[in-house]
């Protein structure tokens, strides 16, 4: 049965080449963000208030299959999911400790017992796996597979593959500004290994990172158990990661191309 709901997704003109991007979060979201506002043909500048992602709802947003399938080519970047679980827990929760969204202060105060620093990872383990919905699950830990729409992807592309997939789409030039660079990226400062770090409250975290300018390495969290866990909760995501892994092993020259209808 044809999927009635599927994520946002983004039509844009680069070089000649039309491209239909599926926008997911904690999957270099900020960078194309960045590429939609500076390689727009409208004025982000002159954009109130300046938000690139209601700046490109406004102007650049694709409605239905048939809009995304009416581009050249049609992009799908894919994460390992406990990767992106753990990433989207350390940005949400630590890196924005301080200046959390409203949608997880709402969360925190509506569906958690506990005061918002003591949170945990484990806490949001255990109150944020895709078993609790739509509705409740905020939408950085939403599964990728809930984002595809009914369509033919052309290019589905590994995160760690993205800039060298993108310069056969949109030129190296292009590719080295806005995917060479990780932008708002966690990964990036991942550092030192306590085996408690699933256990530790928020607050010391984040008094950690602002002292060390690290977070603790992703096995820390994904120890005991825990992997396992998000593997199985996120079934989908991880066969499709899979694949596209596996495909990416031995074809360099080829993109992948997947249809989901």
């Amino acid at each position: 049965m044809p999927k009635t709901r599927f994520g946002p997704h983004f039509g844009i003109t680069i070089g000649g080449t039309s491209l239909a991007y599926c926008y997911i979060r904690k999957n270099a979201c900020s960078a194309w963000k960045r590429l939609f506002i500076n390689e727009s043909p409208h004025d982000f500048s002159q954009f109130h208030p300046p938000l690139a992602l209601a700046f490109m709802k406004k102007f650049h947003k694709l409605r239905s299959s048939d809009a995304i399938q009416s581009h050249d080519r049609q992009v799908l970047v894919v994460r390992d999911p406990v990767e992106r679980y753990i990433s989207a827990f350390l940005y949400l929760f630590v890196a924005r400790y301080r200046n959390p969204t409203p949608r997880i202060e709402e969360l925190v105060t509506t569906k958690f017992e506990n005061k918002f620093e003591d949170i945990t990872f484990d806490i949001v383990l255990d109150r944020q796996l895709p078993r609790v919905g739509r509705k409740t699950l905020n939408s950085h830990f939403w599964p990728q597979t809930w984002h595809i729409a009914n369509t033919i992807y052309s290019d589905v592309i590994p995160l760690n593959s993205l800039h060298d997939s993108m310069v056969g789409l949109v030129g190296k030039g292009i590719s080295d500004v806005y995917f060479q660079q990780k932008t708002n990226s966690t990964s990036a400062q991942v550092g030192y290994r306590d085996e408690c770090a699933a256990n530790i409250p928020i607050s010391e975290l984040y008094n950690r990172l602002r002292e060390t300018q690290q977070y603790p390495t992703k096995e820390c969290f994904s120890d005991s158990g825990r992997q396992k866990i998000i593997s199985e909760a996120y079934f989908d995501d991880v066969r499709l990661f899979e694949t596209c892994r596996q495909y990416y092993a031995t074809s360099k020259s080829v993109p992948l191309s997947l249809d989901f209808r």
